[in-house]
């Protein structure tokens, strides 16, 4: 869960990193139900968020839809 966070923050603050089909799709899955982090606050409810799509298979799907074939 924190890497899925952290890599979506990377990617939200450096809009010049290019990344696959597959990581877009999961970035704006998690971009759908988690604000980018701008200021301090506590990420226990943003960690649960993201857990609950992984778990509910939203995220996979997501990137399912994105990479027919590949996944």
């Amino acid at each position: 869960t924190i890497e899925l966070l952290t890599a979506n923050q990377a990617l939200t603050f450096n809009p010049g990193m290019k990344a696959g089909l597959g990581v877009e799709a999961a970035r704006c899955a998690i971009g759908k139900i988690v604000p980018p982090l701008e200021s301090d606050r506590a990420l226990k409810d943003d960690f649960a968020a993201v857990r609950r799509i992984v778990d509910d298979g939203t995220l996979i799907a997501a990137v399912r839809a994105a990479t027919p074939g590949l996944v």
